[in-house]
């Protein structure tokens, strides 16, 4: 009977324990803790930062939750904060509305932002060099303007992009 209680006990203790998104770069997880890049109610206003539960982590849980996305160097009242590292960001796979503005990484890999129906990427003049949107079947709409150093753009297996 104690080995029973002991398995329930480590049971609950697992599945108590919230799976925390890897976000290994200390600005890109700052920015989404703690300032306002995130849509809640999908009316293009946004209202709040990822951390819903102010616990300082991402949870699978919240990022799950995110359906509208800004990713800019300017946060903070426009205080340039260089993003480098995006990782973590395969994890917001219920995303249909992407923005990055102003980002320090050299490359962004969307492949795994499967529900990405529209795609603003403006005003990089950094080291973005390469975005890899392929077979985004869901992508409709994309906008990329002023990318000064993009010189790849990776669209192959699109066909719902409106014209």
């Amino acid at each position: 009977m104690k080995k029973y209680y002991t398995l329930i006990l480590l049971a609950f203790s697992i599945i108590g324990n919230a799976q925390i998104v890897n976000i290994p770069d200390a600005n890109f997880k700052s920015a989404l803790t703690n300032q306002i890049c995130v849509d809640l109610n999908n009316d293009d206003i946004i209202d709040a930062d990822v951390d819903l539960n102010n616990d300082g982590e991402i949870q699978v849980i919240e990022a799950l939750a995110v359906t509208n996305l800004i990713i800019s160097d300017y946060f903070n009242n426009n205080l340039p904060i260089p993003v480098n590292d995006i990782t973590g960001l395969e994890a917001f796979t219920n995303v249909t509305k992407l923005t990055i503005n102003g980002l320090s990484a050299p490359s962004v890999n969307l492949m795994p932002l499967v529900n990405l129906q529209t795609l603003d990427v403006k005003w990089n003049s950094g080291p973005l060099a390469s975005i890899n949107a392929s077979s985004l079947s869901n992508l409709t709409t994309i906008t990329c303007e002023n990318n000064i150093n993009l010189s790849s753009f990776n669209l192959s297996g699109l066909s719902n992009l409106l014209r």
